[in-house]
């Protein structure tokens, strides 16, 4: 696609914005606005109203007709609710060890993202292996985490996002 052709599309959905927006407010009583659009340069002008064209200009200018309002439409489906950061308690990593932990989400809830923070300010030797909700339980979340180091044992802290899902 040309930048030519990119600006002329943009142009148009911009007039097409401008278009519906102030002919909608003027002709509240209207159940349809019709326009033509010009596809040399973009430009789109109204038509079948006082004071305007009864039809397009001209044979290659394309005229469109929307609704001022559309049919209502269906709910959408729930979201989530009840976000909830559910945290282990601090569990130290020996230089060279692994160190796996799962996380339960409270009764009724689904974690839908796992975290974990060493708040160590140093270096930091850990590494996760695994970050992820476990595939036999939909209340579960795994992480393990492996410290490379070779210094001293570090804490760290894994948790889970859980939330009610509708």
């Amino acid at each position: 696609m040309t930048l030519r052709t990119l600006l002329a599309r943009a142009a148009a959905a911009a007039a097409t914005l401008a278009v519906t927006g102030a002919l909608a407010a003027a002709s509240a009583e209207a159940q349809t606005i019709s326009a033509c659009y010009t596809q040399k340069n973009g430009t789109m002008y109204r038509v079948g109203v006082p004071n305007t064209p009864a039809g397009c200009a001209s044979t290659t200018h394309v005229k469109e007709t929307w609704n001022v309002q559309g049919p209502k439409g269906d709910n959408g489906t729930p979201g989530v609710s009840g976000y909830q950061r559910v945290t282990t308690s601090p569990v130290s990593i020996f230089p060279g060890a692994t160190v796996s932990n799962t996380i339960t989400c409270p009764a009724g809830k689904r974690p839908i993202s796992g975290f974990w923070s060493s708040g160590f300010s140093g270096t930091i030797t850990l590494v996760p292996q695994a970050n992820y909700p476990r595939e036999y339980s939909s209340t579960e979340w795994f992480i393990r985490i492996k410290n490379i180091g070779s210094g001293t044992a570090l804490n760290f802290v894994a948790g889970a996002i859980c939330v009610y899902t509708n």
